[in-house]
C-alpha cells in the first residue's frame, strides 16, 4: 500500500514540516557517496569525448563513451553551453556516478524505436544535477504538436535504480511525459526541479511507479498532472509541488487487485488509505481537489464507485458525490453499493477579505503547443513563503 502524507497549495503541493520526511518514507533516500566524491575518483569531460557545444554536433555518443569510463565510479561532466542531442543515451548497471550537466541538450533528432532521450536504468547510487541549476534538456515537443502528434519520446527515465537522486535541472517541451521513475526504482530523492510542457493533455509532468521515494520543491508547466504515482508505489513522499498553469497532482490506479492510490480512475476495486491533505490553495482550477472513480476518459475496469468532489463555480464550492458508499459528506451510507446515485452540495464561499496568495512566477496563461517553450529559471521557493529544503546548487 502506498502511504504518503501530501500538503497542496497553488494547485499544488505546499511545504510540510520536515519531520514527517522520516515518518513517511521508509528509510534513507538519495546517493550514498556525494557527487565530490565521485569527481575525486574520476572525472569524464564529454569535451574530451568529441562533443562541441555548437547546438551541432552530437553530444549523445560522447556521454555514453564517458559513461564507459566514469560509469562504475566517477563523474561525468557535460559543461556550460548549448549542445545537440541525436544519439539518445541509454546508461544501464553504473554504480557510485554522476551526470553533471551544466549546459543545455537540444533535441537534435528522433531515433526510431527509442522512447526516452535520456535513461538511467539499474544500478545504484547515482545522482543526475546541474551545479549552476540551469541544466537543461529542451526536448522541443512542439515540432511534433505542430503537427498534431503527441504520441512520442519522452524526455527522462529512471529504470530499476537504488539510491538516487536528481535535482537542480530543467526538462522542456516533452513530445510526451517529462519524467518517469518506474521498475522498482527505489531510495530516490527529486527536488530543485523545472518542469515546462505545453498547454495540452498528456505532457504530464512526473510519472513515479517507485519505492521510497522524496520528491519536494519541484515546479511544473502544463495541462496535465503536475505528479502522478502509479501502480507499483509506496511510500512515497511529495510535498512542494508548484503546478503553475497545469492539471495537478494524482495518484495510482484502482483496478482490480491494485492496493495503491488513485485519486483518478473509472471504476476500479483497490483502496486509498491513511492520507493527509491539509494546507492547499487553488485558485482559478478546474479541480482544487478531484477523488473520482468515474474518470470519463479512462476505459473502465472491474470494480465500481464514484466520488467526485468539483471544484469552485463562481461564487460558491460544489461537492459532487456520484455511486459513493461509505459514511462522509456527501456519500451514501446505503448497504446497496450497486444502486447509482448523485448528489450535490454547495458550500458558501471563502470568508470575506480572504484572497489566495499568489508566486512571482505565476502564469496567466499555458504555453501554445506550436511553439517553442522557453526555458525557465528554477524558483527559489515553491509555495508562498516557503523556503526550499535544499537551497538551489551554486546559490552560495
Amino acid at each position: 500500500m502506498l502511504t504518503n502524507h501530501l500538503t497542496f497549495g497553488l494547485a499544488s503541493i505546499a511545504a510540510i514540516l520536515a519531520p514527517f520526511a522520516s515518518a513517511e518514507l521508509s528509510g534513507t533516500v538519495g546517493p550514498l557517496t556525494t557527487a565530490t566524491e565521485k569527481a575525486a575518483v574520476k572525472t569524464c569531460n564529454v569535451l574530451d569525448y568529441g562533443a562541441v557545444a555548437d547546438n551541432s554536433t552530437d553530444v549523445g555518443q560522447p556521454i555514453i563513451d564517458a559513461f564507459a569510463d566514469c560509469g562504475s565510479g566517477g563523474l561525468i561532466y557535460v559543461p556550460e553551453g548549448n549542445y545537440s542531442l541525436q544519439t539518445w543515451v541509454s546508461l544501464s548497471d553504473g554504480n557510485a556516478w554522476a551526470l553533471q550537466i551544466d549546459g543545455v541538450l537540444w533535441r537534435g533528432a528522433s531515433p526510431a524505436g527509442q522512447s526516452y532521450m535520456l535513461e538511467i536504468s539499474g544500478g545504484s547510487d547515482f545522482e543526475l544535477f546541474s551545479s549552476n541549476s540551469a541544466g537543461a534538456i529542451q526536448a522541443s515537443g512542439y515540432l511534433y504538436h505542430i503537427n498534431d502528434t503527441y504520441i512520442g519520446p519522452r524526455v527522462l527515465h529512471i529504470d530499476g535504480v537504488s539510491d538516487w537522486s536528481v535535482h537542480d535541472f530543467v526538462l522542456v517541451d516533452s513530445p510526451m511525459f517529462h519524467f518517469v521513475i518506474e521498475g522498482d526504482s527505489s531510495n530516490g530523492e527529486v527536488y530543485n526541479m523545472a518542469i515546462r510542457g505545453g498547454d495540452s493533455g498528456g505532457l504530464d509532468g512526473i510519472d513515479v511507479s517507485a519505492i521510497n521515494v522524496w520528491i519536494h520543491d519541484v515546479m511544473v508547466t502544463n495541462k496535465d498532472e503536475c505528479v502522478i504515482t502509479k501502480i507499483g508505489s509506496k511510500n512515497i513522499l511529495i510535498e512542494s509541488i508548484y503546478c503553475n498553469i497545469s492539471g495537478g497532482c494524482a495518484m495510482g490506479s484502482l483496478g482490480s487487485g491494485a492496493n495503491v492510490f488513485m485519486f483518478k480512475s473509472n471504476g476500479g476495486s483497490g483502496e486509498v488509505k491513511n492520507v493527509v491533505l491539509e494546507n492547499f490553495i487553488g485558485p482559478d482550477n478546474a479541480y482544487s481537489l478531484d477523488l473520482d472513480s468515474f474518470w470519463s476518459s479512462m476505459s473502465a475496469v472491474d470494480g465500481d464507485g464514484n466520488a467526485d468532489i468539483a471544484a469552485q463555480v463562481g461564487g460558491y464550492i460544489q461537492y459532487v458525490c456520484e455511486n459513493a458508499y461509505g459514511s462522509g459528506y456527501c456519500v451514501s451510507n446505503s448497504t446497496d453499493t450497486t444502486a447509482t446515485y448523485t448528489t450535490t452540495l454547495y458550500a458558501s464561499p471563502s470568508p470575506s477579505g480572504y484572497s489566495a496568495p499568489t508566486m512571482a512566477a505565476d502564469l496567466t496563461a499555458g504555453f501554445d503547443v506550436t511553439l517553442s517553450i522557453p526555458i525557465p529559471t528554477i524558483p527559489t521557493s515553491f509555495y508562498p513563503g516557503a523556503t526550499p529544503y535544499s537551497a538551489l546548487a551554486g546559490s552560495s
